[in-house]
């Protein structure tokens, strides 16, 4: 029997929502705030309740990337990763050195994440982590403004890892996560870790 670990992402194994930092470090910060600014009014609504998340993600990151092609934004996802989420003063490091622990005595470790493949999945691959994440759909190698899988979050968190793995196998399942995005995730768990900072 084995220990599987599902670890979110945002808020969680960083302190920071990462889709913004992003759009910043590639487009600058007039771009990213012009474009909140811009789908302020459907923002306020998504938290009341009023507009669904996955409509606004692909609303905004269309704004921001529509048109790129695939091999431009997974060397941007890459970029990001090595010089904005693999610094220190941005990764939960008491988090990081629990994952390692974990790791060490054999555990599987996998981020499950709202967040986007182009960046998710070079992180994942740096600590050698599993991932299931959002990600994007490509026509002719170019980004045209769909997902290819719904937006990792809320109980697609928990649809995707039955999908992924037959959790009989495990005799403890550990989760961490820091929002209501998490809480299907956290039914899947043996041990429930909220993060907060």
């Amino acid at each position: 029997m084995k220990t599987l670990i599902l670890c979110d992402f945002d808020g969680t194994l960083i302190k920071k929502d990462s889709f913004p930092l992003f759009v910043k470090f590639h487009h600058g910060v007039l771009k990213l705030y012009f474009g909140y600014l811009l789908f302020s009014p459907i923002i306020i609504l998504y938290y009341l309740n009023l507009f669904d998340g996955e409509k606004l993600k692909k609303k905004m990151f269309n704004y921001y990337f529509k048109d790129f092609t695939k091999i431009d934004l997974e060397k941007r996802g890459e970029q990001f990763c090595n010089k904005v989420l693999l610094k220190d003063e941005l990764i939960n490091s008491t988090l990081l050195n629990t994952l390692k622990d974990f790791k060490n005595d054999g555990a599987e470790i996998c981020i499950v994440s709202a967040s986007l493949n182009i960046w998710i999945k070079p992180f994942a691959n740096h600590f050698n982590y599993e991932f299931l994440c959002t990600e994007l759909n490509y026509n002719n190698d170019v980004y045209r403004g769909e997902f290819l899988t719904k937006n990792c979050n809320n109980i697609e968190k928990k649809i995707r890892v039955l999908q992924r793995y037959d959790l009989t196998l495990y005799n403890e399942i550990v989760a961490y996560g820091d929002s209501k995005g998490d809480k299907y995730l956290m039914e899947l768990a043996t041990s429930k870790n909220w993060i907060k900072f």
